[in-house]
């Protein structure tokens, strides 16, 4: 396993520096080296203080690891002082050859100094001049360049500069931008943007992220502009994908929860196709109702329909089989969606709901395999509910649920004027929602 080395500082709160640059290294298939520059004192809600390491203690542990080391890429942090800066620039100079990716942390967001001038005097002179492609922000790229970087052209400018000044590429990040943001490429030739929509949520480290993901591509062999539309592209999923952490604060990303994210997302579609081909063999035409049927399925923690799977157009029946109009699909159904999560906020493990045409005899043979059957009564609904679109089924679902504490396997309503009479089949799983299908349709 090829092993790639952070130099940064350590952030308790693992949202950023040395903790953070090895959990992407990981997540990318590398083993992850690091020396500590600082101890960077900080939690949720920000930096507090900057201890610099000792520049003998750091000097020893770079000297160890290039001595016992083989380093495939190296990615450069907060360099809080010059002697760490000089230590820095000489091991460079020694390893030649590999990726080098130099994220310049000048500050922290709430504006404390994590860098002396005198350091990026340093910086600028010594390290730029050896080609490591570099990852300012607005701040950081108007700082280093000389000039105010507020804009896309002056982006370009500092771009320019940085480049002329020893940078290999140069990529800008734009999360400051007024608007959404852009983050520039400059390879010395051309310029590349990526533009993606301003997410609500202020995300912690998000610098330190972007540049290990994208040392990690360039190691792997991909050209400048292919390794940062890759970053680029991952770094949009970990922003998506982010959560708060204890008390408040800035919101923080996970490699390991964007994979196990990914992972269940996989399980939730194959298993509503597996259970897809197991129904279109059953063919149980009789119960699609005259809305159709639908089968859904949501991940473990959903809260959003956006976060439950089901079939886009729904199922339809025609010629005595089922027809099953597309591929299942994350929030295709907002309908099977709410009763799923209905369920969900009283019986978390109930995650699965296929809707049928009403039928008294399969009441029945549910009833008597001891299933726990639930009727929703559509007369007491008020007005204000009725005449709201997606209040009705939400005030339903409420209503039986809050009458018994049993997990339900089957909720049922009559109808009213304008609404179907419908069953709504529930179980763990879609596999399961066919084994008790099979049951009560025999």
């Amino acid at each position: 396993m090829r092993s790639l080395l952070s130099i940064a500082g350590l952030d308790p709160s693992s949202g950023a520096g040395l903790t953070k640059d090895l959990e992407v290294f990981a997540g990318l298939g590398f083993h992850g080296l690091h020396v500590c520059t600082a101890l960077v004192i900080q939690g949720p809600q920000g930096v507090q203080r900057v201890v610099p390491c000792g520049v003998e203690e750091f000097t020893l542990t770079l000297t160890l690891l290039e001595e016992q080391s083989e380093i495939a890429g190296i990615k450069l942090g907060v360099l809080p002082g010059e002697g760490q800066v000089e230590q820095v620039a000489r091991f460079l100079t020694d390893v030649r050859g590999v990726p080098v990716v130099l994220d310049p942390v000048i500050r922290a967001k709430n504006g404390t100094t994590l860098t002396s001038s005198a350091a990026l005097s340093r910086l600028v002179s010594e390290i730029l001049p050896l080609g490591p492609v570099i990852t300012p922000n607005l701040s950081e790229a108007g700082v280093l360049s000389g000039r105010s970087v507020r804009d896309l052209p002056a982006m370009r400018e500092s771009a320019r500069a940085l480049h002329a000044r020893g940078a290999r590429s140069v990529v800008v990040t734009g999360g400051h931008l007024a608007g959404d943001p852009v983050d520039l490429l400059f390879d010395g030739r051309t310029f590349t943007e990526y533009r993606r929509e301003r997410l609500p949520t202020e995300v912690h480290g998000t610098g330190c992220v972007f540049s290990a993901l994208l040392l990690g591509y360039l190691v792997w062999g991909y050209p400048v502009a292919e390794a940062f539309w890759a970053a680029e592209t991952r770094m949009t999923e970990l922003l998506i994908a982010s959560y708060q952490l204890g008390k408040g604060g800035y919101h923080y990303t996970s490699m390991g929860v964007l994979s196990a994210n990914r992972a269940e997302r996989s399980q939730v579609l194959e298993a509503l196709r597996d259970a897809a081909r197991e129904l279109a063999g059953l063919a149980p035409v009789e119960l699609v109702p005259a809305v159709q049927m639908n089968l859904g399925f949501a991940l473990p923690t959903a809260r959003e329909v956006g976060e439950v799977a089901a079939f886009p157009g729904r199922i339809g029946a025609h010629a005595g089989r089922l027809i099953f109009k597309e591929e299942p699909a994350f929030g295709a159904s907002s309908h099977v969606a709410r009763l799923i999560l209905s369920v969900m906020r009283r019986h978390p493990q109930v995650r699965a709901c296929l809707n049928l045409s009403l039928c008294e005899e399969l009441l029945a043979r549910a009833r008597s395999a001891g299933y726990v059957v639930l009727e929703a009564d559509r007369t007491g609904e008020p007005t204000e509910v009725k005449d709201t679109e997606g209040l009705s089924l939400d005030f339903l679902m409420e209503q039986v649920l809050a009458s018994s504490a049993k997990i339900p396997d089957i909720v049922y309503d009559r109808g009213e004027v304008g609404k179907e009479p419908l069953i709504r089949l529930f179980a763990r799983t879609p596999g399961e929602i066919i084994e008790k299908l099979k049951v009560v349709r025999s």
